[in-house]
């Protein structure tokens, strides 16, 4: 059996923020039947090279960190084709990777982490991937009920009895969060694992608050992958961890 017809997603309509692990899953979506899967990221040009890839592949431009530039976007997208299945809310940025370094004295460690980090970085970094994730999820919120409702007419997510009231397969975001949500390791760096922590549980909590309305949120925590995002090779967890640590195994 070919495995794409297994976990086919014909007819789904998709929104995928960020790149990396985020334009795989937009290339693994429409490889797998999806009928149009709307790419969102700040750089106009990266996104039409990416869309290039696949008649499917839809850029939309939008920096998920505006109110004003996500509306835009869902505006577009609800005139396009007035609904969505999925949302994968995937933007993310590293932060500063000052951190708990092993043989730092207490004055060193104080320089590492009170002097040489700014405030603001470190607050960006909880804007981008904490803040600006879960209201990106509200911003789609509408959409995603419409596409509940497209379901129960006959399109992706079709009921699978006859008269049934329920969707076969229900809108739903999945969140990227990371291994770094759990990690006590000095490598990950405190900013970005505490984000990844915050959204962790913001999908905890939305799961709960959602259900009623037939919206299925979850987070998938990845270990370290390959990025073109700026620095991300000198991230410590990269630069002084153990293949295995990468790979998704952590410690309490």
């Amino acid at each position: 059996m070919d495995i794409l017809n297994l976990f086919h997603v014909q007819e789904m309509i998709a929104v995928v923020t960020g790149g990396g692990i985020g334009f795989m899953i937009a290339k693994a979506l429409v490889s797998a039947g999806a009928s149009k899967v709307y790419i969102l990221g700040r750089r106009k040009d990266k996104l039409e090279l990416a869309a290039a890839q696949h008649e499917s592949l839809i850029p939309l431009q939008c920096d998920i960190t505006s109110k004003e530039s996500l509306q835009a976007a869902v505006d577009t997208i609800a005139k396009d084709v007035g609904f969505i299945n999925l949302l994968v809310a995937n933007s993310g940025i590293l932060g500063p990777t000052s951190s708990f370094v092993p043989g730092l004295g207490v004055q060193e460690l104080r320089k590492n982490i009170f002097e040489d980090t700014a405030m603001e970085e470190f607050a960006q970094t909880f804007h981008v991937n904490t803040t600006a994730t879960y209201f990106s999820m509200f911003a789609f919120l509408e959409l995603l009920d419409a596409g509940n409702k497209n379901a129960l007419d006959g399109g992706f997510g079709k009921p699978l009895g006859e008269g049934s009231k329920v969707p076969s397969i229900q809108s739903q975001v999945i969140i990227t969060s990371s291994v770094g949500a759990f990690l006590r390791e000095w490598q990950c760096a405190p900013a970005y694992a505490g984000s990844k922590a915050a959204i962790t549980h913001m999908v905890k909590h939305a799961s709960t608050g959602l259900a009623p309305h037939g919206i299925r949120i979850n987070a998938l925590a990845p270990g370290c992958t390959s990025s073109k995002s700026p620095n991300s090779r000198d991230l410590p967890l990269i630069r002084y961890t153990s293949l295995s640590l990468r790979n998704g195994q952590y410690y309490y």
